[in-house]
């Protein structure tokens, strides 16, 4: 069976699902409905998110026009948005404008849209680029939005550029300086040495780990594919490009692979990654895999503070990456197997 592509569902009706005549709601600007009933007859939950939006997009308004006009005696130039590009947050009149649009983001990432998952990753990359040290760690939420909008490539090239020092190996670490985000095309099925150094926290290495599992699914759904098309009765061009429609934006910019028959190989490459990466991560976490087949209580939980290693990482986690687990078909119910395979050599072994 060939799988669906992950990601989030086309913008639609919250309620319904219709993908046609829909109107954005009027207080968010986010959600899509097919009409004022569904609107109206949404859920109370559902209400206190879309006005903490609202209300979160109007408060940084505010804040901008601050920076943009600033009173006369002022000390802040007026042009702080061109001449303070880089080094924001070292402007202290500029921090409540960078808190706001943080606020912002966090009540956009609460939200189930495709279109407020790109507004917020959109925000993420502006506040980079203003200030390139990200001074209140933004940075680390651009990876989920990445996969979460079925952006691969961009998750993998972000992350290279931001969490290590591109592909030098004396330099591959948790980047401490200014990340450096103009990487493109880095390659996403190299092995993952680097991200299973136990100076990577959680983040990275479960983005990675689901960016692989999306690699596996691909090879997957490509050898299906060349298995049960007719052969010789469909030119090949014609072939490579239905094959585009069935994997993830990594494979399908990498000619080398939609044109090659057998994936086998590059199956079993992708499968030894995955499994080295889930055991990274169960030795670095070992809260993380349970609380992701399982997670109600740590979604709805956020401890005070948290340790490498504890649950309150894993609850911070969740709070990040969760919905790009969910979206991605399969993707937990494999963690889920992999515990229980687990589970099952422990109790052969009588542990």
């Amino acid at each position: 069976m060939v799988l669906s592509i992950g990601g989030p569902a086309t913008d639609a009706c919250r309620i319904c699902c219709a993908v046609n005549d829909l109107h954005l709601c009027n207080v968010c600007k986010v959600d899509h409905y097919c009409g004022k009933d569904h609107e109206i007859g949404d859920s109370a939950d559902r209400e206190a998110k879309c006005n903490k939006v609202r209300d979160t997009r109007e408060a940084l308004h505010l804040r901008e026009q601050e920076l943009r006009d600033p009173p006369k005696d002022s000390v802040i130039a007026s042009n702080v948005f061109e001449n303070g590009v880089g080094h924001f947050w070292k402007i202290v009149e500029t921090r409540d404008y960078m808190q706001a649009r943080y606020a912002y983001i966090m009540a956009l990432r609460r939200m189930d849209s495709r279109i407020s998952v790109r507004i917020a990753l959109d925000h993420v990359i502006d506040m980079l680029r203003l200030c390139r040290r990200d001074t209140i760690s933004v940075g680390i939420m651009a990876p989920a939005f990445y996969l979460r909008l079925g952006y691969d490539q961009q998750a993998y090239d972000f992350m290279k550029g931001y969490f290590t020092r591109g592909d030098d190996p004396e330099q591959s670490q948790p980047y401490e300086e200014e990340p450096d985000l103009s990487i493109q095309g880095a390659d996403a099925f190299e092995d993952p040495d680097v991200w299973m150094h136990q100076s990577f926290d959680l983040i990275h290495k479960s983005a990675v780990m689901l960016i692989k599992l999306r690699l596996l699914r691909d090879l997957r759904n490509l050898q299906h594919w060349t298995d049960s098309r007719p052969q010789s009765k469909i030119p090949q061009e014609i072939c490579d490009e239905i094959s585009k429609y069935l994997v993830g934006n990594v494979v399908s910019s990498r000619i080398d692979i939609i044109s090659q028959g057998d994936q086998s190989k590059r199956i079993t490459q992708i499968q030894t990654q995955v499994d080295q990466l889930y055991r990274s991560v169960n030795d670095y976490n070992k809260y993380f895999w349970p609380a992701l087949v399982e997670p109600k209580v740590d979604l709805e939980t956020r401890a005070p503070s948290h340790r490498s290693g504890d649950q309150g990482e894993v609850q911070l986690e969740l709070r990040y990456t969760y919905a790009a687990w969910f979206e991605t078909p399969g993707a937990i119910q494999f963690i889920r197997q992999k515990i229980e395979s687990a589970k099952s050599v422990d109790s052969g072994l009588g542990v």
